[in-house]
């Protein structure tokens, strides 16, 4: 397949875009002098991974030179946010794992010096669902090969599209802060709204299966701070930990307790019952006695029930809210 198919127009005659003249029908070798190359990557490497035998670089890749079939090994992956101690927006490129026209990956490069491989045939490089990236060389030196960035694979499913409005999934716009993940998204539009977004959310590459059940969201702080929810210039949600309890208090200054409602239902139906216990059995059948002459004495059967006050156990202590 030729990977320099694009054609541009120069003087009135069509020439190969990214080749001049002379390379025009010649191959792509490794040579740092014909850098940054376009690769594939088949596999990353972090810096723990027991198969990773240069530790000291944080992120490292396999790939192969799409033009001339060259495999590279263990190449240093360019982290454009890094300190000693800080790491942003860490980026571990995606290796290959399928052929993405559903057909038997082969991958069957040829030899670090560029020679055939006897075995012939490869999965064609825009089938593989690898990472697309660009090779340079530091200082020139073939033996210090670098991933310096990505390249757009021509079959991602996630195109930048200009259209604002109601997100669709998948679809990051022109206009906004866009960040995707197994599924997951991040977005910030043009006019600050964010939406984090988890219904997509898959736990393997390969199907991209939403359905599976994946995608949790956790917030994390430490034991004397809180998680707090503002609204217009309100707290409307407050998550704390008040000694050994969890507390969630609805509204800014909420105090009062909230009644736990099975408790409360199970409290409230033994009252009832020593009411209906009173008007069935004891008020509607009681008898009076009345001696000749004198006034009535106590009933046959008194009542000796009583109501019982709410128990604090109805009440919530881990939620509070206020009336207004």
């Amino acid at each position: 397949m030729n990977r320099w198919s694009t054609t541009r127009v120069r003087g009135g005659s069509i020439v190969q875009a990214g080749l001049n003249a002379r390379n025009r029908n010649l191959p792509r070798t490794n040579r740092p002098q014909d850098a940054p190359h376009q690769a594939v990557v088949l596999r990353s490497y972090v810096h723990d991974d027991e198969d990773n035998t240069h530790r000291f670089h944080r992120v490292t890749c396999d790939a192969i030179l799409i033009n001339s079939g060259i495999p590279i090994y263990r190449v240093p992956v360019l982290q454009r946010n890094y300190g000693v101690h800080n790491l942003h927006g860490l980026w571990v490129p995606r290796g290959t794992t399928r052929d993405l026209a559903g057909g038997t990956l082969v991958l069957r490069p040829v030899s670090r010096n560029g020679s055939p491989n006897p075995e012939g045939g490869t999965t064609s490089w825009d089938q593989l669902d690898g990472d697309q990236v660009l090779v340079d060389y530091v200082e020139g030196d073939i033996d210090m090969p670098v991933v310096i960035g990505a390249y757009d694979h021509e079959r991602s499913n996630r195109q930048i599209v200009t259209a604002a409005g109601t997100p669709v999934h998948g679809e990051p716009q022109a206009t906004e802060y866009y960040v995707h993940h197994n599924g997951t998204e991040l977005r910030i539009n043009e006019n600050g709204d964010m939406l984090i977004d988890l219904a997509q959310a898959y736990g393997t590459d390969e199907d991209e299966d939403a359905s599976a059940g994946d995608g949790e969201f956790r917030i994390r702080v430490k034991a004397d701070r809180r998680v707090t929810i503002e609204v217009d210039g309100e707290d409307v949600l407050e998550v704390l930990k008040s000694g050994t309890q969890v507390e969630i208090h609805l509204g800014e200054g909420a105090a009062e307790s909230v009644i736990l409602g099975d408790a409360f239902k199970t409290y409230l139906d033994a009252e009832l019952q020593k009411v209906n216990t009173f008007w069935s059995a004891v008020y509607a059948t009681h008898k009076h006695t009345v001696p000749m002459g004198g006034s009535s004495g106590p009933p046959d059967t008194p009542q000796s029930e009583t109501l019982s006050a709410v128990p604090d156990s109805v009440l919530s202590d881990l939620a509070k809210t206020k009336k207004s």
